[in-house]
């Protein structure tokens, strides 16, 4: 593929020429064989208002720096092209025309310079009024400033006063966490003591359910013996009739055996 230099001026719609500050080519189409013109932005050659362009045949991107501001054209690029016809070329096959770009650039630019010369009257008119109130700023500054140094005092008093009152709460606060303390430990100790009453009065119960028991068992024990006495008395009454009988007995026969006695006395 051969490659062409280019050489010409841009101008603006005013007919002025277009002094770039840089200049890159790039194709972003297909060059006229179905290669690819560039793969890469290329640098091209910037003197001035002349550009010199050094590339494949074919469409490609031209991207032009001017000052601060950044326009992108078609240019095609072919044998025996100036650099006029070869933007118009484009142009007609992609409606887009530099000249228009750079109308609209100068009028931008137009427009900046306009802004730049209002922002420096501004400025001026700023800087003014803003000195006025930072004087203004810095005496109400001040002022604030000497309105937060009492409210600062009127809160250190105010600490201090709840420092005081909080101490004492904590004081009373402490005293009675004793008192709860001090009652928690009665408490225990009363239902200890109930506790141990309830034990001696579960023991009192239970003795007392013995002693019960053994009443009763007594009671009956003592029936029991007082019929066996009656039985015995009735039986020792019943002997001693018996004794009595046998006494009257034992008298006559010894009251008999005397007076046989008496009787052989007298028969000798």
């Amino acid at each position: 593929m051969a490659t062409i230099t280019i050489q010409g001026t841009l101008f603006d719609g005013a007919g002025n020429p277009v002094e770039p500050t840089k200049a890159t080519l790039k194709a972003t189409r297909r060059a006229l064989d179905g290669g690819v013109v560039l793969a890469v932005p290329t640098p091209v050659e910037v003197s001035g208002s002349q550009l010199t362009i050094t590339a494949p045949e074919g469409l490609a991107d031209l991207t032009v720096h001017v000052g601060d501001e950044v326009l992108t054209f078609p240019i095609m690029i072919a044998d025996g092209y100036t650099l006029g016809q070869a933007v118009d070329e484009a142009a007609s096959a992609e409606g887009v025309r530099p000249h228009d770009l750079f109308r609209l650039l100068q009028e931008v630019q137009g427009v900046r310079a306009d802004v730049e010369r209002m922002a420096s009257t501004v400025g001026d008119t700023a800087r003014e009024a803003g000195e006025t109130a930072k004087t203004q700023f810095d005496e109400h500054c001040q002022q604030q400033l000497e309105q937060l140094g009492e409210i600062l005092r009127s809160v250190e008093q105010a600490r201090d006063a709840t420092t005081s009152t909080v101490d004492a709460v904590t004081e009373q606060v402490e005293e009675a966490a004793r008192a709860v303390t001090q009652h928690k430990i009665i408490a225990e100790g009363a239902k200890n003591n109930l506790d141990v009453m309830a034990a001696y009065l579960e023991s009192a119960q239970e003795a007392e359910r013995k002693a019960q028991q053994a009443s009763d068992t007594a009671v009956e024990v003592a029936a029991q013996t007082g019929a066996g006495i009656d039985g015995a008395v009735q039986r020792l009454s019943a002997l001693e009739k018996q004794v009595g009988g046998i006494d009257s007995k034992v008298e006559d026969a010894f009251v008999r055996l005397i007076a046989l006695e008496i009787a052989g006395e007298g028969d000798e």
